[in-house]
């Protein structure tokens, strides 16, 4: 007997997928649910050996993952039991009911419109607290954990510019520049909410642990906490990458505050030109060296660059004097990927 795709189904693909590195892709025509259909199923009482059954029943459907499973366990060495997805899965489920966050699916209305337009764009986020996606733009600021005081003052005073604006305030959450973007955010009289952190671990391992206290804030005053992975992922070196390409591709714009050459926040703003989004580089009036090594070669390509907020409200889109800049296509990156990062998506 054939089974078809339900609601609760997703969860076990969205699993599968992330345990092997690689997002299973159903056909087009088959619509994916919202968060409410999957806790009407009913299978929010399930015990992992129900989900388990689940997952059989999937694998042996014509209509289900077979296919894109048996593609998956022929090109990893270690293989995942089917036992360890439906745990896994049940624990993501439990783990999002009981602290209140949601999961949002490729192709419904909840999933950020221009994730949709990069190259690889997730099949699922796990969303904790409240997003903004088809109202309100967003922007990514991206800089350096060992960020210099300039670079953490700016960071700041654009979140807090940002938010303002009513612009919502993208990062890593990560010490340095992205913190320091997200308390600027949070230091705005009643526009709290108008931040975003992305993690590259799944959201029951909230990473620095010395931020803590700024993520429960943000999740206190209406902002969100947003991740692809399963709730217990615990990130790798691999992992970040992978979070940059969300972090950017939610957003329409990305600043750059510090990065140096080679630097893995180099290498997300270039990534981020090529997946089409607009980014500006922030420049100090005084020469800092090494530090803003790839800040310096963003603005000899022709990047809009401003070395103080005065100079920023000038170039940035709410200026009525702003020229966009469209970035020209290349064969190859100025900085050479690593095997170990997110690979350079092909050009066009």
């Amino acid at each position: 007997m054939t089974q078809a795709i339900q609601a609760q189904d997703w969860l076990l693909i969205h699993v599968t997928g992330q345990l092997y590195r690689k997002p299973l892709r159903l056909p087009e025509q088959i619509i994916p649910p919202l968060w409410n259909d999957i806790l009407a199923s009913g299978c929010t009482h399930w015990q992992p050996q129900k989900w388990l059954t689940r997952l059989q029943l999937l694998l042996r459907s014509p209509q289900g993952i077979a296919p894109l499973y048996q593609q998956l366990v022929q090109h990893r060495r270690r293989l995942h039991s089917q036992e360890t997805i439906a745990q896994i899965t049940w624990e993501h489920l439990r783990a999002c009911i009981q602290s209140g966050a949601r999961m949002c699916f490729q192709g419904s209305h909840e999933y950020p419109p221009l994730l949709n337009h990069i190259s690889d764009p997730p099949t699922a986020l796990t969303v904790w607290g409240h997003t903004h996606f088809p109202t309100q733009p967003h922007v990514a600021i991206v800089g350096s954990r060992k960020a210099l005081p300039e670079a953490t003052e700016m960071s700041f005073a654009l979140g807090r510019t940002f938010a303002k604006q009513g612009w919502v305030c993208v990062s890593g959450g990560a010490y340095g520049c992205d913190i320091a973007a997200h308390q600027g955010c949070l230091s705005t009289e009643n526009a709290g909410e108008h931040t975003m952190v992305v993690f590259a671990g799944g959201l029951g391992h909230l990473s620095p642990t010395g931020n803590q206290h700024v993520f429960q804030e943000i999740l206190a005053v209406g902002g969100c906490l947003l991740s692809e992975q399963v709730w217990t992922h615990r990130p790798t070196r691999y992992d970040f990458p992978r979070r940059n390409r969300i972090l950017t591709g939610i957003c329409s714009e990305v600043v750059l505050v510090q990065a140096a050459h080679k630097s893995g926040t180099g290498i997300t703003a270039q990534l981020a030109l090529e997946e089409g989004r607009e980014v500006l580089v922030y420049l100090p009036a005084h020469d800092l060296g090494p530090a803003f090594a790839a800040n310096q070669q963003l603005r000899h390509e022709g990047a809009p660059h401003f070395a103080s907020i005065a100079d920023f409200h000038n170039c940035y889109p709410w200026s009525s004097s702003h020229q966009r800049w469209h970035p020209t296509p290349r064969s190859r990156l100025v900085t050479p990927l690593r095997g170990d990062v997110y690979p350079r998506p092909h050009s066009g």
